[in-house]
């Protein structure tokens, strides 16, 4: 048994070393994992300390010029510590599920992405491409705009090769804290989770039209609830309104092949297409595009 795991490493190593720098890769990522759940606990006690230290000054202030001035100097701090958590937090979401991707496919990717630098960001870390909700989208809408379709469309085409035949394509929507408050949108999208999910499902019905096969696509949505910007009162923030796009190994091994025709019946004589369930976004009908949500 050794001795087929030594073949098959310098088998690996013949053929570009993808066993061995994979796993080298990984143990990278499971340190910076734990770093980074270390850097939480630590954000989280600095974030406690300035919420109290906040507390006794603003029981305090009245009208003491330097006590106005600590209070606004902490709140500033807190507000930065709580963008840092936040950041945190969000990369462990995404060392959660995402591992190294190959050279061939980050190389495609960051490509894609460098040519289209308004509309998308591409991330190497996470294996992840993030659409701006502002370009792909209306506000609260769910109808992709001309451009970004275009851009899902380039992207269908790096998902179609066979480097990245070998990943599931996990789509998630996130929005602002602002409350859906037209009748007409919140019909269709009661809350901003179901515009956050609506919105991952637009996405998906576009790159299964470029040939994406549904049973290697996943949606998902976590509404205002993973900001990684602070949320102005009334306008939210632009950079929490985003559609997060994962590449991430195959979980599920189809028990049949994907469109597959298989012999009927044999007096039918005919020919049965199997093919994946596709579920489809509630359609819209004419909601303002720039009265908000």
């Amino acid at each position: 048994m050794k001795r087929t795991k030594r073949v098959l490493c310098l088998m690996s190593l013949t053929l570009t070393a993808v066993g061995c720098v994979g796993q080298s890769q990984m143990d990278k990522l499971k340190m910076s994992y734990r770093k980074s759940q270390e850097q939480v606990i630590e954000l989280k006690g600095r974030l406690e300390e300035t919420n109290e230290r906040l507390g006794q000054i603003q029981n305090a202030t009245r009208n003491d010029p330097n006590l106005i001035a600590q209070l606004k100097e902490l709140e500033s701090e807190n507000g930065t510590l709580r963008q840092k958590l936040s950041d945190v937090e969000q990369r462990i979401l995404g060392m959660d599920q995402i591992g190294p991707l190959p050279a061939e496919l980050d190389q495609a990717l960051m490509e894609l992405a460098e040519s289209n630098p308004e509309l998308m960001a591409y991330d190497p870390d996470l294996g992840m491409v993030k659409f701006q909700s502002d370009l792909t989208f209306d506000l609260g809408s769910v109808a992709i705009k001309p451009a970004a379709l275009v851009g899902l469309s380039q992207l269908a085409k790096i998902f179609n090769t066979d480097v990245a035949s070998k990943y599931e394509v996990r789509i998630v929507g996130h929005t602002d804290d602002v409350p859906i408050r037209q009748m007409s949108t919140r019909k269709l999208h009661p809350t901003n989770w179901h515009l956050s999910v609506h919105r991952s499902i637009s996405v998906k019905d576009a790159i299964s039209k470029d040939g994406v096969p549904a049973n290697r696509i996943g949606v998902a949505g976590y509404g205002e609830f993973h900001p990684i910007a602070s949320n102005t009162p009334r306008r939210g923030n632009e950079l929490n309104r985003r559609v997060e796009i994962f590449l991430v190994p195959r979980t599920y091994k189809s028990v049949v092949a994907e469109a597959v025709s298989v012999p009927a019946d044999d007096e039918a004589g005919g020919e049965l297409e199997v093919t994946s369930p596709v579920v489809e976004a509630p359609t819209e009908q004419g909601d303002p595009v720039d009265a908000g949500k």
